[in-house]
C-alpha cells in the first residue's frame, strides 16, 4: 500500500541507542512522527535541527518522534533527547524499503510520516513540507480523540478509511443518482432479501460502477479489515451491498452522516491498489 492516510504502518524491529532490537509496534497509543533522513549530510542536519527546535511538542505521552538514519557514524554521533526524540539505525535501508522509500539507487528518500495511536498513517509528505506536517502534528494533540470522537470499547471506530477527495466522489454519486428508500435486508425463509420498512430513516444511492466498487473494496480491505482483525480477532470474508447512505434529521435520521454499506461478496484473492 502507498503511504496514504488510513493505511497501516509497516511493522519492523531495529536498533536504537538503548535497544539492539526495538519493536516498532510497541509504540501504539500515541502519535508517532518518523523522519526518514536522506544521505546528504547537511540535509540530515537540517531535519534534525528542525525537530529539535520543536521538541516541546514531543512529550512521550501524546506524541513522540524518531529519525531513521542509515549512516553508522551519524547514528553513533547522535543521542536521544528525552522525552520525545530517538533514532532508528537502518544501515541496509530495510526500514525505508518497508515504507516504500528507497530511491532508484537504493538510497533513502527523505520523508515525514505521522502515525496515529493505532499505528495508521495520518499524513506522509516530503521533507520540504515540514511546516505543513508540523501544523498537523500540533493539531493532533489528544490520542484519545484521534478519530474525532471519544473511543469506547467494544465499539471500533476507524477514521481515515476514505480520504476526503474520495468521500467527495461518493457524495457526488449520491447527488447524481438521487437518494431513495431502498429498504432493509432481512432473513426470510433462510434467505437474505431486501424489504421496504417504514422504520428505516435513511435514503440510499446504489453504486453500480464496477471500477468504483473496486476502489471502495480495496480501501476497506487494506485500511479497515486489519483493524477489525486486531480488535476482535475476526477475519472478515464477506460484505453487504455497495450503498451511499444519507440520514436526514427532518425524517428522524442522523443529520449529516454519510455511510458506505458494501455488498455481500467474498473478500478473497488479489485486489488492485486503490486509485488515489
Amino acid at each position: 500500500m502507498p503511504l496514504v492516510a488510513g493505511a497501516p504502518a509497516p511493522m519492523f524491529s531495529a536498533k536504537t541507542h538503548s535497544r539492539s532490537n526495538f519493536a516498532f509496534g510497541s509504540l501504539g497509543g500515541l502519535f508517532v512522527l518518523i523522519a526518514f533522513l536522506p544521505s546528504e549530510a547537511q540535509a540530515r542536519a537540517n531535519v534534525i535541527s528542525f525537530v529539535q527546535a520543536r521538541l516541546a511538542l514531543f512529550d512521550d505521552q501524546s506524541r513522540t518522534a524518531f529519525c531513521v538514519i542509515r549512516e553508522e557514524a551519524e547514528f553513533a554521533a547522535r543521542q536521544p533527547q528525552l522525552p520525545g526524540l530517538r533514532y532508528f539505525h537502518d544501515p541496509d535501508g530495510a526500514i525505508a524499503e518497508r515504507f516504500g522509500l528507497l530511491d532508484g539507487d537504493g538510497g533513502t528518500q527523505g520523508q515525514w510520516v505521522l502515525l496515529d495511536p493505532s499505528m495508521r498513517i495520518v499524513v506522509s509528505a516530503p521533507l520540504e513540507q515540514a511546516e505543513r506536517v508540523f501544523a498537523t502534528v500540533e493539531a493532533f494533540n489528544d490520542p484519545d480523540l484521534h478519530a474525532g470522537v471519544p473511543l469506547h470499547a467494544p465499539v471500533l471506530i476507524v477514521p481515515r478509511v476514505f480520504e476526503p477527495t474520495f468521500c467527495k466522489e461518493l457524495i457526488a454519486v449520491y447527488e447524481r443518482d438521487g437518494g431513495s428508500v431502498s429498504g432493509v435486508m432481512r432473513d426470510i425463509g433462510g434467505k437474505t432479501v431486501g424489504v421496504i420498512d417504514n422504520f428505516k430513516k435513511r435514503r440510499d444511492a446504489a453504486i453500480g460502477d464496477e471500477a468504483l466498487k473496486i476502489q471502495i473494496q480495496s480501501r476497506i480491505h487494506a485500511r479497515l479489515l486489519p483493524e477489525i482483525a486486531k480488535a476482535f480477532m475476526f477475519k472478515v470474508t464477506r460484505m453487504e451491498r455497495y450503498i451511499v447512505a444519507r440520514y436526514d434529521a427532518d425524517e428522524g435520521g442522523i443529520s449529516g452522516h454519510i455511510a458506505i454499506i458494501p455488498p455481500r461478496l467474498p473478500l478473497t484473492g488479489s485486489l488492485p491498489a486503490p486509485s488515489i
